[in-house]
């Protein structure tokens, strides 16, 4: 027989491994995880300027100076605002009171050109104007509907039924007062006779 120590000395050891066991695996599992913390910033895009032939020893760019600012807001719902700057950029846009949105911006492109694009937005959408800029053509005349706005019966399509203009519910008439066939209004009867007071014969 294995003395009650000698039993109790083995089982602690046999834990203690069991625990080492453990740790090694934590710590083995562990190191497969990369705890960054996530995809670090991209530097931000420079300019490349005509003749330039590699990178440069980085320096920390000054913050280009605004020479120019206007924000005007008015009551009707229209807006002013734009901006010159000092690299040469500009924008100035206009919103009329009636919706419309005009205005034009530049930039200096990479090899040193002022680049100015106009821009407007009106009911036919927005509409940029530029050098070197592709714009769809606009949508000229919807031949679907005719100058007073009814359908082209060119269009007309044999299933479809434009629905009727929508039409006031006609008033209810009002109900006919009930009446009572059997019914007769209360008698009146004629006042009774009056007796004077005066004595009579005696």
């Amino acid at each position: 027989r294995v003395p009650l120590v000698l039993r109790s000395l083995a089982t602690n050891t046999m834990i203690a491994k069991i625990v080492i066991v453990i740790a090694f695996a934590c710590l083995t599992i562990a190191q497969d995880f990369d705890y960054d913390e996530g995809p670090q910033p991209r530097p931000a895009p420079t300019r490349i300027r005509p003749g330039f032939s590699g990178t440069s020893p980085s320096k920390p760019s000054a913050p280009i100076a605004i020479l120019k600012q206007i924000n005007r807001h008015n009551e009707d719902g229209s807006y002013t605002y734009g901006y010159e700057s000092a690299d040469g950029s500009f924008k100035i846009e206009t919103k009329l009171p009636t919706g419309e949105v005009k205005g034009k911006y530049g930039f200096v492109d990479d090899v040193g050109k002022l680049r100015v694009v106009e821009y407007g937005a009106t009911k036919y959408g927005f509409e940029p104007q530029g050098e070197g800029i592709t714009v769809a053509p606009p949508t000229l005349v919807d031949e679907t509907t005719l100058k007073d706005g009814s359908l082209n019966p060119e269009y007309a399509d044999q299933y479809y039924q434009p629905e009727p203009a929508p039409r006031p519910a006609p008033r209810p008439k009002p109900r006919p007062q009930p009446s009572f066939d059997g019914y007769s209004s209360p008698l009146q009867f004629a006042p009774a006779p009056q007796r004077s007071a005066s004595p009579g014969p005696a």
